[in-house]
């Protein structure tokens, strides 16, 4: 049987017939223990004149362990304190009445202190820390927007410094770690051996593709073992792949195990160019839209090589200039491998996009020598460039070898 209904009235008090006001209050970290009874403080504005900073107030509260601290304004106080109106209820079950109060909504949040840490008293604080005191506590909406903006401003400010120095640091390392007797250890171009008797024995594909590399290409590449006319045709079409790796993709050996170290060599190639097409919105995206199905071992490889850490805090990674010449030069030493170390420059041009000027002082900065003749008038009257690795292995001065170089894109 339900119980029967009560009338109750309600009776409004003013706030100026109030002396102790109700308050509601909630602690971020959860409820409090009954045996930690907090002590609070209650403070209000002084400055009554003013309409916006009259009802302003401050709660604190302090346990045995803790301090807590909450307001009614500023970015720390309840969203609905500035939509909403809070009121309390207090019924009185004798004679069936409600009084209701105006109240303020409070969040506490724990003030953590560092005790290894020297506390800044009033007098040490700056003139622009005292004044952001201030606005913070009694500044109008413009005035604390402008605040926060200069705030945001100087973090990022000083992420960004953090994030170049540690950009630099990295690429005045030299991560090449190279082998054998009386090997070069510049850090632009590939490992390589001046004393090599061969072409194949000055770049090796070993120092480019580490064995656990190399195993990991494999089971992307075998869309190139078994690729067809037609499937070349429609990647072709497609712009699937570039006019290099088409090329090579069409003279594949018909031995199963060459066929497949070459597949894994002509995939490798085109991850490296892939990386360097990639344009500015791309550096600007958290995952970079590199070839699906990328294994992440080759990913870690090329992204350790051959970028820098842009931002830390968003994983951002970006590629200087130093670095984008390193890759261009590993580019044009896997095609020399992949092409017997004479490679037809026209093709890797196009893929690349950047300026023939450039691409020539790159080609000798590896050592290559480059010939030029004229093509057939099939193909527009086309000259054609060759970059043959002579023997011995002659390279540039390392201080001159960049010296005024444009960089063409």
């Amino acid at each position: 049987m339900a119980s029967p209904k009560k009338k109750v009235t309600l009776e409004y008090v003013p706030p100026e017939n109030v002396s102790n006001e109700p308050l509601l209050v909630q602690f971020t970290n959860g409820r409090l223990k009954p045996d930690n009874t907090p002590n609070f403080g209650y403070f209000k504005s002084t400055e009554s004149d003013d309409v916006r900073k009259r009802h302003r107030r401050v709660l604190v509260a302090e346990t045995k362990r803790m301090q807590y601290v909450g307001r009614n304004f500023g970015p720390s106080a309840p969203r609905g304190n500035s939509l909403c109106k809070y009121m309390v209820g207090v019924l009185d079950k004798n004679t069936g009445k409600m009084r209701v109060y105006d109240t303020n909504s409070f969040t506490m949040r724990p003030v953590v202190h560092d005790k290894n840490e020297k506390q800044k008293d009033e007098v040490d604080l700056t003139y622009q820390e005292k004044n952001d005191r201030l606005v913070d506590a009694f500044g109008g909406a413009k005035k604390k927007r402008a605040m926060e903006s200069r705030l945001r401003d100087k973090v990022k400010r000083e992420a960004l410094e953090t994030a170049m120095g540690a950009a630099v640091e990295d690429v005045m390392k030299t991560p090449e770690k190279l082998t054998g007797p009386e090997m070069d250890t510049d850090s632009t171009i590939p490992p390589h051996d001046k004393n090599a008797a061969k072409p194949e024995d000055v770049y090796r594909v070993e120092s480019l593709i580490s064995p656990e590399v190399f195993e990991a290409l494999k089971d992307v590449a075998g869309v190139f073992v078994k690729a067809t006319k037609e499937d070349i045709s429609q990647w072709r079409t497609e712009g699937r792949y570039s006019t290099f790796v088409l090329r090579q993709v069409a003279t594949m050996p018909l031995d199963e195990e060459a066929r497949l170290t070459r597949s894994c060599h002509i995939m490798y190639m085109w991850y490296l160019l892939a990386l360097h097409g990639l344009k500015y919105s791309d550096w600007r995206k958290r995952d970079l839209p590199l070839p699906e199905g990328m294994p992440l071992l080759v990913k870690q490889q090329l992204l350790g090589a051959f970028t820098v850490k842009a931002d830390a805090a968003r994983s951002r990674r970006a590629m200087p200039p130093r670095l984008k010449d390193k890759l261009l030069c590993y580019i044009l030493v896997m095609g020399l491998i992949i092409e017997k170390f004479k490679l037809n420059l026209n093709d890797i041009q196009k893929d690349l996009k950047i300026a023939l000027k450039k691409l020539m002082t790159l080609t000798r900065a590896v050592g290559c020598d480059v010939h030029s003749k004229k093509g057939d008038r099939s193909v527009d009257n086309e000259v054609q460039r060759m970059a043959v690795l002579p023997i011995p292995l002659k390279l540039p001065d390392q201080f001159s070898r960049f010296k005024g170089m444009k960089r063409g894109r």
